[in-house]
Formats: structure tokens, C-alpha cells, sequence
């Protein structure tokens, strides 16, 4: 698939919320081939970025774009559609890249990293920081340790396929919003592709109760703790005690 078709899809879906802005303001007379509702057009913004993974839009036009070849930073400077102004920067071979407040976070398979965005700034030019870098199992140990939990407990908790344990055990150590997210994706990156998902876990998160949260987590158990308590004999009953030799 061509990297035009990733940004072709997002230029269709944001030209109605971008009339009158960069990257969309004129579609092309064909559509690139493609059959559209009245109201839509589209048009190629750019070609030649390699494979793209996932891509994201800046308030005033400009995209940023994560992919086989790196990162990439696009801006339409005459308001005609098409990329005029396109920058690979860092180092990172993007799997995810979203902006969040004045931050441009991306990920790759091992890590979470973010640059500061600042105004009018089209490429980011402050260091880039590691937010989340390691193994699951190094995040669960830290977790575990963190909230003074059996390292099976916090690792059983975390196969969870929601985020409910996760949002309990950030609250419990009173990290804040922002950074709760943060953490929240990194550990399940395909639940906040929209807003709205993004929207609904803030107010999850502002709704929970510490004290609730707190005793949420010392129910935690681990099935491997479970299995050794179930196997331990009834009172009256003699134990299969054997020594090897």
C-alpha cells in the first residue's frame, strides 16, 4: 500500500473540520480515483515516505507520520492540499505517534517517547524523551513493588484484557493524569485510536476513588497463589509427603 493511501484517508475524514485550512482546503478534481459522499473530496498530500503505520494531525494542519522509514513531519504551506514541506526527523521507527497537549508522543516495539511541541515549531527540535522503555515483565515488577504486591498478583491483574486494574493501581500512587494515560496506553496501545476513547478514559480515571482503588488491589491474588493454597490438605486430612532419593 502506498504511504498516499494512509493520508489519503486521513485527509477525506478531516477536510470538513479543516475547510478553509492547510491540507484539504482544495480537493482535486477526481478524487484520486476514489468514489466519495457529496460534501468530500481527496487528494494525494504526499508519496515517497516509505510504509506508514499510523499517522496524526496537528490543530493547524500539519501531520505527523510514523513509519518503516522513521518519523516525518508534513506541512501544506499554500493551502493547495499536498505536502509541500515534508522533514524525516529522529531516530525512532514509529509503530504509533499521537499528540497529546504540547507533546508529540511515538512509540516503537520497545519503547514510548515524546518531544516537546512548541507553537508554530513543524519538526521538533527539543530532546526527545523516554517515557516507557523495557519488558512487560520489567513494568510489572516495578508495579508490584510500587504498590508492595506479589510480583504473580500484579502479572495475573495485568492479563486483564480491560484497564480497570491499571487505573486503580495509578490512582492508588496518585499519578496524575496526564502522565496515568501515558502509561495506560503504552500498556494497551489499541484502545485510544480516537478522541473519544481518550475522552472516556480521563473521566474514568477523575471518577475513581483512592480509597475504593486501594481495596480493589488488595483482593488481588494470583492463580498460581490460589493453586498452592488449593492444594493444601483439609483439617484431618494426612498430606502425600515424598523424599526423593
Amino acid at each position: 500500500m502506498r504511504i498516499a493511501c494512509l493520508v489519503r484517508v486521513a485527509s477525506v475524514a478531516l477536510l470538513p473540520a479543516f475547510a478553509g485550512m492547510a491540507f484539504g482546503a482544495q480537493g482535486s478534481g477526481n478524487n484520486d480515483g476514489l468514489t466519495l459522499p457529496d460534501g468530500f473530496s481527496a487528494v494525494v498530500v504526499q508519496e515517497g515516505q516509505g510504509t506508514g503505520r499510523h499517522l496524526t494531525v496537528a490543530a493547524n494542519g500539519d501531520i505527523y507520520l510514523a513509519g518503516s522509514n522513521g518519523l516525518s513531519a508534513l506541512r501544506d504551506t499554500n493551502g493547495d492540499g499536498k505536502a509541500d514541506v515534508v522533514t524525516p526527523f529522529g531516530d525512532v521507527k514509529g509503530t504509533e505517534v499521537r499528540i497529546f497537549k504540547n507533546w508529540l508522543y511515538v512509540s516503537d516495539d520497545v519503547g514510548v517517547y515524546r518531544y516537546p511541541l512548541k507553537k508554530g515549531e513543524l519538526v521538533p527540535t527539543g530532546t526527545r524523551e523516554t517515557v516507557l522503555s523495557g519488558r512487560p515483565s520489567f513494568f510489572q515488577t516495578a508495579l508490584a513493588d510500587a504498590l508492595d504486591k506479589d510480583f504473580a498478583a500484579v502479572r495475573d491483574a495485568s492479563d486483564d484484557p480491560s484497564y480497570a486494574w491499571l487505573l486503580d493501581a495509578l490512582r492508588v500512587l496518585e499519578i496524575g493524569d496526564e502522565k496515568a494515560f501515558l502509561v495506560t496506553a503504552a500498556v494497551y496501545p489499541t484502545l485510544f485510536g480516537d478522541l473519544q476513547a481518550i475522552r472516556l478514559f480521563l473521566v474514568r480515571y477523575a471518577a475513581i476513588s483512592r480509597e475504593e482503588a486501594r481495596q480493589r488491589i488488595a483482593s488481588w491474588k494470583s492463580d498460581t497463589a490460589e493453586a498452592s493454597l488449593s492444594s493444601v490438605p483439609a483439617e484431618g486430612q494426612s498430606a502425600d509427603i515424598r523424599v526423593a532419593g
